[in-house]
């Protein structure tokens, strides 16, 4: 309850200072009566709330494909980039220190170079996402197996195990609430990588949506589309939380 009382108080300052000195920011009031309805000239039509919708939601949908592709091919790679750096000892080091200077990089100042790459045709978008997420959760599974406990490999060498069955019943047993916590993070980084590359290279997606409102400086649709992807983080935050929850219950450290 208190949650409401903040949020409509919140709306409430906002609609002052909107009123108070109206070349600001839009009003709450503006943003939904005229801001919303507006994103349907994006499409070629008039101000019209259900075609602004369907805009919105055929833009949303390409952008969605294009993450689950991207969160596919970055994770397979990733975690088998992450564990064979660290089961490969003789390079261990060198592998570790190349890896943590590629995730010291900002990811987004990587755009450009994949842009110039790939000539900002739609191969650039799935590369870049397919990579941030590449970098998110190969260094995750490299930190998450060099955490298992030494006391739990030992007592399963003591049992007998050898090095194929250690892995298969110690570390992937143990690395699993690591992980499951990194992809719940890279899900919802995921949104901000496709905004970067649809941004300056698609015709389609949210991300195009976002960039057709920065040109003409439409601070009402740029927020619009800000809550878009703030309640689908928020979503697919909640989902992954939910769907992780159930098929980790049995791990008392989730």
């Amino acid at each position: 309850m208190r949650n409401i009382y903040f949020f409509i108080g919140a709306m409430l300052i906002w609609q002052a200072i909107a009123t108070l000195i109206p070349s600001s920011i839009p009003s709450p009031i503006n943003i939904v009566t005229h801001s919303l309805p507006s994103l349907a000239a994006f499409g070629g039509e008039d101000e019209n709330y259900g075609k602004a919708l369907l805009l919105i939601g055929h833009h949303s949908g390409i952008t969605l494909s294009r993450i689950l592709i991207g969160l596919l091919i970055g994770t397979a790679f990733g975690v088998t980039t992450g564990m064979a750096i660290h089961l490969f000892k003789p390079a261990r080091s060198g592998n570790a220190i190349l890896l943590g200077l590629v995730r010291s990089i900002p990811l987004f100042a990587l755009i450009p170079l994949f842009l110039y790459w790939f000539g900002g045709t739609e191969l650039s978008v799935y590369a870049y996402i397919s990579f941030g997420v590449f970098v998110v959760m190969a260094t995750s599974a490299y930190e998450a197996l060099c955490n298992v406990s030494p006391n739990l490999i030992r007592q399963a060498e003591l049992l007998g195990a050898n090095p194929l069955q250690v892995f298969g019943t110690v570390h992937l047993f143990a690395i699993q609430p690591e992980m499951a916590a990194a992809f719940r993070t890279v899900v919802g980084l995921s949104w901000a990588f496709s905004l970067g590359a649809e941004y300056l290279s698609s015709t389609s997606g949210l991300g195009y949506l976002v960039f057709q409102s920065y040109l003409y400086a439409d601070m009402g649709k740029l927020i619009v589309l800000a809550s878009i992807y703030g309640c689908y983080g928020i979503v697919s935050y909640a989902l992954c939380e939910r769907l992780f929850h159930s098929a980790l219950k049995w791990h008392g450290a989730y």
